[in-house]
């Protein structure tokens, strides 16, 4: 087993992880950016009270106390990568506001909570959208290894990402930050629709270890006398089934 092990390839090589890594460590960097812009007008443009900074921070994570449940049953029924990528786009258009709230003066307590519930609404189904896909996207082999990566890169963007908020907002200024922000986000659907909805599923002769690679929008064409029944769609539950 530890030979097998050390045998197995790195799994950033595989191109469909590769994706999916690198548009999870953007959406992480640039929650990280944007959690420290949005700290920062808080306090120094908005000039809010710590009762309207508490009512302001909880906003972001309302959606998940109150939506969780809800939104983690629909994401069994929809397309999980197709809600990534519009998700996604409506965070970019979110934050792409903010520079525009600035410049027009329109910022104020009552834009910048409907800014922050709307980012937690998107990022709720964002995540819960993500989430279960990486079971789908590396074989069962590599799983521990992948979601180390993800890990890994989750936790350098926690610790990174602040100062680097920190940095760029002294720089080039609040407005100029959200719209960095804005257009790395945009930049995220092309790397999540790259690793695909379901990049392999198991054959029916392959519990001996093969492995069918599946196009991004769908399905594994059968070979040998195993046919697989699509129970539901790859981008939603993920399961399939053996037909006889």
């Amino acid at each position: 087993m530890r030979e097998a092990a050390k045998r197995r390839p790195e799994v950033l090589r595989d191109p469909p992880f590769a994706f999916f890594w690198g548009a999870t460590t953007l959406r992480a960097f640039g929650g990280a950016v944007a959690g420290v812009g949005f700290q920062i007008l808080i306090v120094t443009v908005l000039h809010a009270s710590p009762g309207e900074i508490g009512v302001l921070t909880a906003l972001g994570v309302v959606p998940y106390l109150f939506l969780g449940l809800i939104i983690g049953a629909l994401m069994d029924r929809w397309r999980r990568q197709r809600t990534l990528v519009v998700t996604t786009l409506g965070r970019a258009v979110v934050l792409g506001a903010v520079p525009v709230l600035i410049l027009t003066g329109a910022l104020n307590i009552w834009t910048m909570a409907a800014v922050s519930l709307a980012l937690g609404v998107l990022t709720l189904f964002t995540d819960s959208a993500a989430q279960p896909l990486l079971p789908r996207i590396v074989p069962r082999a590599s799983l521990v290894a992948a979601d180390a990566r993800v890990g890994q890169s989750n936790t350098v963007a926690e610790t990174a990402g602040p100062a680097q908020g920190g940095l760029l907002l002294r720089v080039i200024g609040p407005s100029w930050l959200f719209t960095w922000t804005a257009s790395s986000t945009l930049s995220q659907p092309s790397s999540s629709r790259g690793s695909g909805c379901t990049s392999r599923v198991r054959h029916g002769a392959a519990r001996a270890g093969t492995w069918a690679t599946t196009s991004p929008t769908g399905c594994a064409s059968p070979t040998g006398t195993a046919r697989f029944a699509r129970s539901r769609s790859p981008c939603t539950s993920g399961s399939w089934e053996t037909a006889s």
